[in-house]
């Protein structure tokens, strides 16, 4: 019923006959909140700023700018940064392998040329500056310990106000890991529409590699960008003066 009365409200503007459904009639609904989109240039001033992050062992600082990369990269969630093992990076081979994550599903995904580089930069950072090497963990922080994702959106809490721009303060809900996420979807639905792929077939892609049960999941984390917008409008256009939608109707 939240669903049909968005679109309720849309006929409504169309057809003042149009009913639209109580708000709340089944009760409060689980409401979606507006993610910030990242833009590259904030994501670099974000990596930046990490590593002038407090780090008694120098390890904190690299970790958290290579997990912020890693996310930006590959769209991965969060927690399944954290958890990355060793075993689970393979980077002669350019694959990332996530277990026991959402649902209790396990995938593999691909990454770029340039992201294993500059994994194996951290790797070999890394383990110069760690004195255990007991724990098995990709992701390592302060004390030779795996990083928690308590800590590492601590640590996007301190450096976020790095991206504020002649403003002192948000003027919305602070940016979370989680909208990297979000970005990265949307920014691979734009890249594909330039690179003149069909979106409605490649989406698919999309779902799975974001470890998506199901489409409907991956639709969730599109957010109405200036861009994706005028990419639709572009579509209904091209839809509707080519046939397919007459002028008779």
């Amino acid at each position: 019923m939240e669903t049909i009365r968005t679109f309720a409200k849309y006929i409504s503007v169309l057809d003042p006959m149009a009913q639209m459904p109580p708000k709340g009639m089944f009760g409060k609904c689980h409401g979606r909140t507006t993610p910030y989109i990242f833009t590259e240039q904030e994501i670099g001033i974000l990596m930046q700023a990490s590593l002038k992050l407090y780090a008694p062992d120098g390890l904190r600082s690299k970790t958290i700018s290579t997990a912020i990369g890693l996310l930006w990269s590959t769209g991965m969630r969060p927690n399944e940064v954290c958890q990355l093992t060793d075993e689970g990076v393979d980077l002669n081979n350019g694959l990332i392998t996530i277990r026991e994550t959402k649902f209790s599903k396990c995938r593999m995904i691909p990454i770029h040329n340039t992201t294993i580089s500059k994994l194996k930069s951290y790797v070999n950072d890394r383990d110069n500056l760690r004195r255990d090497l007991s724990d098995l963990h990709f992701l390592i922080t302060t004390g030779s310990r795996k990083l928690a994702l308590r800590n590492f959106e601590s640590a996007l809490q301190v450096i976020r106000n790095h991206i504020l721009i002649d403003k002192k303060e948000w003027n919305r809900r602070p940016p979370r890991l989680y909208d990297i996420r979000h970005t990265f979807a949307c920014n691979t639905l734009l890249r594909w529409h330039k690179n003149g792929m069909d979106i409605d077939r490649k989406i698919i892609y999309l779902s799975t590699y974001l470890g998506h049960v199901k489409i409907e999941d991956t639709y969730w984390y599109l957010t109405g960008t200036p861009e994706l917008l005028q990419l639709t409008s572009r579509s209904f256009e091209k839809y509707f003066y080519e046939g397919g939608v007459s002028d008779e109707k």
